[in-house]
């Protein structure tokens, strides 16, 4: 007993071995940096609507088999004892016997009903082999939008973090500036709003990222929260540290500046403190070069959900077959051996044949039936025409969408380096006593303004052209 209860442990320490590290890629730890390819693997491993997409082509398998098992034989067997007594008057008698029996059955041709009900039972499990491409065409939709938006909500939050360290600088340098007498009380409040404004900007931001890993993990199907990192694209670029950023300076008025010298406070300038966001800096621009005519032939040869509804007209066309055929007749062959003992004597007997069968049915019935069979055929070409009108208008759709993007781009890069020039003329003026306060204000807020717009226009751009692959049908 000891000895197969070992025989039965090591079987079962193989089995973990073999087949328990394939369920590795659905866990992430502590501290990996993912980027977007394997992002995707996660969610195509770990997605419900995945499993199912691939349960119901095992259905459909089943079908089909069903479908081709009228052409095997069938076989019956059956075995019985009987027997009975009989009582006449002082006479009785008695009868027992032992039987068995044996048939087959084939059918040898029913003029195309079978091969009608096969081939739908095929064009079903094409539709279904492309409701999984499309599934995991959604899939991989899902994790690019998730990625994305959280590389989008990282710069967003690098943007706020600098712009806290403006802010500061500015208030530190106000201060000084207010206990010597050099600026005005209203300075320094602005500038102590303006801080606090922008501490309150970089808790939303904060939370934005936190959200946007959120959506992440349900795109990705993980439910154990692990601290891990995406990685930066080429074409949508921001710092490798992707850890949460807490507030980097605390809001307090005792940094000492007050004793620095008005010469010392003029050395403080804005190229310390200003850092071009990678984003901004390494950006790389791949902009789609196929027409209108291109993609749409592309999209028309590979979308999976246009090959479910043309799988489903044909299966459609085959059940029409069938209907039109289920009163016609079916030819068979037979053969049945049978075994019988009685009365200590043995009996064999074996039969064979042939039928021509018409079967029982109600000429109004069938008519009911074709008709319904026409019109499932007509909605399944509906079907068909409808979703190459979709095709056509996702398409054209995604790409206007697109080229609208890439022409944006470089309009809103060049916006920012104007306002950071302005930012950077502004801030000497008001060093130098000959701008204003409102003025430089002006210039951070449009500075950081065209930041975020140049962020949200390339997160922009990555979701046009996930939907331009959508579109066309492209992981």
């Amino acid at each position: 007993m000891f000895a197969m209860f070992k025989k039965v442990f090591a079987a079962f320490a193989l089995f973990s071995i073999t087949v328990l590290p394939s369920f590795a890629i659905q866990e992430i730890n502590k501290g990996d940096v993912l980027n977007l390819e394997q992002c995707i693997e996660i969610a195509l491993r770990n997605s419900p609507n995945i499993a199912k997409a691939k349960a119901q082509i095992k259905i459909q398998e089943a079908n089909v088999g069903q479908a081709k098992s009228a052409w095997t034989p069938s076989i019956g067997v059956g075995t019985g004892f009987n027997g009975s007594n009989t009582r006449r008057g002082s006479h009785s008698s008695s009868d027992h016997y032992f039987g068995v029996d044996a048939s087959i059955s084939q059918m040898i041709y029913d003029f195309g009903k079978t091969n009608a009900s096969i081939n739908t039972q095929k064009f079903n499990l094409m539709a279904a082999k492309y409701e999984l491409d499309y599934t995991t065409l959604e899939t991989v939709y899902n994790v690019k939008e998730a990625y994305y938006g959280v590389l989008a909500a990282k710069a967003n939050r690098d943007v706020q973090v600098q712009n806290v360290e403006i802010n500061e600088r500015y208030y530190d340098q106000i201060k000084a500036y207010f206990d010597e007498g050099i600026r005005s009380r209203i300075d320094f409040v602005n500038a102590d709003v303006n801080l606090s404004n922008a501490k309150y900007d970089l808790l939303s931001a904060q939370d934005n990222y936190c959200d946007a890993m959120v959506k992440l993990n349900k795109a990705l199907y993980v439910t154990n929260n692990p601290d891990y990192a995406i990685a930066p694209l080429e074409k949508f670029n921001i710092y490798n540290d992707v850890t949460p950023v807490t507030l980097i300076h605390s809001h307090d008025t005792s940094h000492g500046h007050e004793e620095l010298h008005e010469d010392e406070l003029k050395e403080i300038t804005l190229a310390g403190i200003i850092k071009e966001n990678e984003i901004v800096k390494d950006h790389k621009l791949d902009p789609v070069n196929k027409t209108f005519e291109e993609v749409l032939e592309i999209a028309n040869e590979n979308r999976p959900d246009l090959k479910t509804y043309l799988a489903l007209k044909d299966a459609s066309k085959e059940s029409l077959k069938y209907t039109k055929r289920s009163w016609f007749p079916e030819l068979s062959a037979n053969a049945g051996y049978s075994y019988t003992r009685q009365d200590s004597t043995n009996i064999n007997s074996l039969s064979y044949g042939a039928d021509l069968s018409i079967p029982a049915v109600r000429p109004v019935g069938i008519k009911y039936e074709i008709d319904a069979a026409n019109a499932e055929l007509e909605s399944a070409n509906e079907d068909v025409r409808l979703i190459y009108q979709t095709v056509y208008y996702d398409v054209q759709l995604a790409l206007c969408e697109t080229k609208i993007h890439e022409n944006q781009i470089p309009l809103v890069l060049n916006r920012i380096k104007l306002a950071k020039e302005n930012f950077e003329l502004a801030d000497g003026r008001y060093i130098e006593g000959i701008g204003n306060y409102i003025e430089l204000q002006d210039a951070r807020s449009e500075y950081l303004n065209a930041q975020q717009e140049y962020i949200n226009t390339v997160y922009e751009y990555g979701i046009a052209r996930a939907n331009l692959d959508f579109a066309m049908g492209v992981k």
